[in-house]
């Protein structure tokens, strides 16, 4: 009987499981390889040459964006062409800082690019860079023969040996070698400038598709302008002042603010207006009509004619000031103090006397030495 159970469990086999079991009916084969990832391709600016910074360089593109060399292979293009502008580029006509011409009208500056008719008591002649020569002949048509394509860093020595050559810059350019020159009487350097009646002013914008237009608005690569009103200063430094004798006479004739009447509203305009005020003011000042000798003094009450302009400085460097005494000196000083008037080139003392006037404007620092 054992052997009988040995030889049964030795020809057992487990019951079959009821799970199906899935068998393939194909196989597929196996990659050996994955496909290639397609890159988005960037795209591309073209910036009209007759913007004056049409390099690209320094410019912060939104990620996915590249400057194009060409137009025809750009998707966005910043033309001068564009409907809608969003940046303006301001320019300048300058002479050398010597010229004694102030202004000139418009339809002269035309004249001479269009035709190079000279204008009288002015140029005969231009320089422009190359922006600049694209930028005006979108406005005015081709220049004459007069205007030439120059360097940009040989057009003050060009300038300088020839009286009736001028240039046209962009106003954030500017360098105090330059004389800017009015246009139909409008001055960029002036506070009262309205750049959109003003004739030497491009504007550029984009074109586009709206959908690849949208992160350059948002990164806003240009500024609006670049002429920026709030960074500017404007200072008048202006000649000897003497308010005695004849001047006297007349103010207390007409009035303390008489000598003003005409040139007030001019100094007011500036930031920060230099007098140099020759002569201190004394109490016992005798009157103004038949002055006698050369040493010379103020009525305290004179003081309402510099209060009146606007005085921000006092240039103390006059051969008059210690002409009536120490205490005249020393009671003007004060009264310059009182008022918050900065004073340079005098003093308390030597050491007062050496020390500058300092301010700041409009993030610019300014020295009276």
């Amino acid at each position: 009987m054992l052997f009988f159970l040995f030889l049964l469990t030795s020809c057992w086999k487990p019951a079959p499981s009821n799970q199906a079991t899935a068998t393939p009916t194909s196989m597929e084969p196996v990659p050996t390889s994955l496909p290639p990832v397609s890159t988005p391709q960037p795209v591309s600016i073209w910036i009209d040459p007759a913007f004056p910074y049409a390099s690209g360089a320094d410019l912060t593109l939104p990620d996915g964006y590249e400057i194009s060399k060409t137009a025809e292979e750009a998707a966005i293009k910043l033309s001068a062409k564009a409907d809608e502008p969003f940046t303006e580029q301001v320019f300048a006509l300058v002479a050398p800082f010597f010229t004694l011409t102030d202004g000139i009208s418009a339809q002269q500056l035309m004249n001479l690019w269009q035709k190079g008719q000279a204008i009288p008591d002015g140029p005969d002649s231009l320089l422009v860079d190359d922006s600049a020569a694209l930028g005006f002949e979108y406005l005015w048509g081709k220049p004459s023969s007069r205007v030439y394509p120059t360097n940009p860093n040989d057009m003050l020595s060009k300038a300088q040996r020839s009286k009736r050559t001028w240039v046209l810059i962009p106003f954030d350019q500017l360098d105090p070698a330059w004389k800017v020159i009015a246009i139909d009487g409008d001055n960029p350097l002036w506070k009262e400038f309205n750049p959109s009646r003003y004739p030497l002013r491009l504007e550029f914008g984009w074109i586009g598709a709206e959908q690849t237009l949208e992160p350059l608005r948002k990164a806003n690569p240009f500024p609006t302008t670049n002429r920026f009103p709030d960074h500017l200063t404007t200072v008048m430094v202006t000649g000897t002042t003497a308010l005695v004798r004849g001047t006297g006479a007349l103010m207390e004739l007409h009035g303390m603010t008489y000598p003003a009447g005409d040139i007030g509203p001019w100094l007011q305009n500036a930031d920060i207006l230099h007098i140099s005020n020759e002569i201190a003011f004394a109490k016992n000042c005798p009157p103004q009509s038949n002055w006698d000798g050369l040493a010379f003094c103020s009525q305290p009450r004179y003081i309402e004619l510099l209060e009146e302009i606007g005085t921000d400085v006092v240039d103390l460097t006059g051969d008059h000031f210690a002409d009536w005494s120490e205490q005249a000196m020393r009671d003007t000083l004060q009264m310059y103090a009182t008022r918050g008037w900065l004073v340079f080139g005098g003093g308390e003392n030597l050491e007062a006397g050496r020390q500058p006037a300092l301010f700041e404007h409009n993030g610019n620092k300014i020295a009276f030495l």
